[in-house]
């Protein structure tokens, strides 16, 4: 039977990191793209998961909102959607699973006043 070692997450990323250890076979669980938006637009043309989003509303009015769609324009099905219920919001979303989007990652806001810039991280 093999000699099995138990580490901590830390002592296996410390492994990994610092002595090249390969033998924890860790592999990544893919890449991340983010962009940043001032305006509506698309932000993945295609298939694709939304992992994080951070969103600052400026001069905005309480109910304002910006949706993220399952689509590549400014038609497609809602998938989430953040609505501020305070003046000048800024907020961090990172749900524990990506949400997935099946057709492309659209995002669409509505302002009756202000700003909004968004960043998104994607693949």
């Amino acid at each position: 039977m093999a000699d099995l070692k138990k580490y901590t997450v830390q002592e296996a990323l410390n492994r990994v990191m610092n002595d090249s250890d390969a033998s924890l076979n860790i592999q990544p669980s893919g890449t991340g793209t983010a962009v940043t938006q001032t305006a509506n637009g698309q932000i993945k043309g295609s298939a694709g998961t939304l992992f994080s989003v951070q969103i600052s509303f400026v001069g905005n009015a309480v109910g304002d909102k910006v949706e993220f769609l399952n689509s590549t324009s400014a038609s497609g099905t809602s998938l989430i959607t953040f609505t501020s219920t305070a003046v000048g919001q800024s907020f961090t979303f990172t749900p524990s699973v990506g949400i997935a989007y099946g057709t492309g990652i659209y995002a669409k806001w509505t302002t009756t006043s202000g700003t909004v810039t968004i960043t998104s991280v994607f693949s």
